[in-house]
C-alpha cells in the first residue's frame, strides 16, 4: 500500500520515504525544501543518534529514473516525523495519521489544506481580490501579474485555491500584499516615466 499524503503519493526506496514528495504535500514552500532540513543541526543530531544503532537513516538518490527511483533525498520513518513536524504541527499531525492509515488501512482525515467551514465571507475574499487588482493594475500584462500574486498567496498560506482562504488568514494574505505593493508601486512610477518619455 502506497503512502499517500493530500493526494501526493509518497515514493519509497529502500524502505525510505521521499522528503522530495513530503515537501510538495505540505505545499512546496522554498524554506521547507529537504535540504535545508537536512543541513539542520537538530536533524544531523538525530541521524548521528539513528546511525549510532547500526542503522540508516537516509539515502541521496542523485541522476533516478522515473520510472524506477526519482531523485531526491529518501528517509527513514523518524527522519520522515521530524521533516513534517519542523514544517507544522498540522502537518505532523497529518504525517502520523498517514502512517496510521498505512499500516491498518484506515483513510487519513486530516488534510493540510483548510477544509473547515471556517473559510473568509465573500466580502474578505471580494477585499484580496480587490487589492490584487489594483496591484497588477499597471503591468501589462495583468492577468499573468494576478496570477503570480495568487499563488503566492496558495504557497504560504497552504490553499488549494484561493477561495479556500479562511477568516483568520485573511489579514496575513493582506499583510503579504502589503509588502509586495512598494514593489508594484515602484514599477508602476517606471511605467510611468517610460510612457512619458516615449
Amino acid at each position: 500500500m502506497n503512502l499517500i499524503i493530500s493526494n501526493q503519493t509518497i515514493s519509497q526506496h529502500n524502505g525510505f520515504f521521499s522528503l522530495n514528495d513530503l515537501h510538495k504535500s505540505a505545499g512546496g514552500e522554498d524554506k521547507y525544501r529537504p535540504t535545508f532540513f537536512m543541513r539542520n543541526q537538530q536533524t544531523q543530531d538525530l541521524i548521528a543518534e539513528i546511525e549510532s544503532e547500526g542503522k540508516i537513516a537516509y539515502d541521496t538518490v542523485k541522476g533516478g529514473d522515473i520510472k524506477t527511483v526519482r531523485q531526491g533525498t529518501y528517509a527513514c520513518r523518524e527522519l520522515v516525523y521530524a521533516y513534517a513536524m519542523w514544517i507544522s504541527a498540522k502537518f505532523h499531525l497529518m504525517v502520523i495519521r498517514a502512517f496510521d492509515a498505512l499500516n491498518t488501512g484506515a483513510i487519513p482525515v486530516l488534510d493540510p489544506y483548510h477544509t473547515k467551514t471556517d473559510r473568509a465571507t465573500a466580502a474578505q475574499l471580494q477585499g484580496i481580490k480587490d487589492k490584487v487588482h489594483r496591484l497588477s493594475f499597471c503591468f501589462r500584462k495583468t492577468g499573468s501579474a494576478s496570477n503570480e500574486m495568487y499563488n503566492l498567496l496558495r504557497v504560504k498560506l497552504s490553499l488549494r485555491n484561493i477561495a479556500d482562504i479562511s477568516e483568520n488568514q485573511i489579514p496575513q494574505a493582506h499583510a503579504i500584499l502589503d509588502g509586495i505593493a512598494p514593489h508594484c508601486e515602484a514599477y508602476c512610477d517606471y511605467r510611468r516615466e517610460i510612457d512619458e518619455y516615449a
